[in-house]
């Protein structure tokens, strides 16, 4: 992999100094983002908003039903917005 593809997932380069920890966040298909927060759900929040976290966003059909359903292990609500994402088949691991 080259260094501009690790650049372009890192979701808050230039907050390093900032925070405790390093976390990766991947999908079926592989890394998603590369974020420095200080927990977990930080690392969601800064990830959603800075759009890295845009290909797990559900759809307001399938945020319906799976309200609908009580599907509530199938999505988070995270970023300033709280909107619904996947979060099947989603980790996020400390580096």
């Amino acid at each position: 992999m080259s260094f501009s593809t690790v650049k372009q997932q890192l979701a808050n380069a230039g907050e390093k100094g900032f925070f405790n920890n390093t976390y990766e966040i991947s999908n079926e298909f592989g890394r998603i983002a590369i974020v420095y927060a200080d927990n977990a759900g930080e690392a969601l929040d800064i990830a959603a908003d800075s759009g890295h976290m845009n290909c797990q966003l559900m759809s307001d059909y399938d945020y319906g039903e799976a309200m609908e359903n009580n599907w509530f292990d199938t999505f988070i609500t995270i970023g300033y917005d709280s909107a619904p994402y996947w979060t099947e088949n989603l980790t996020v691991t400390e580096r």
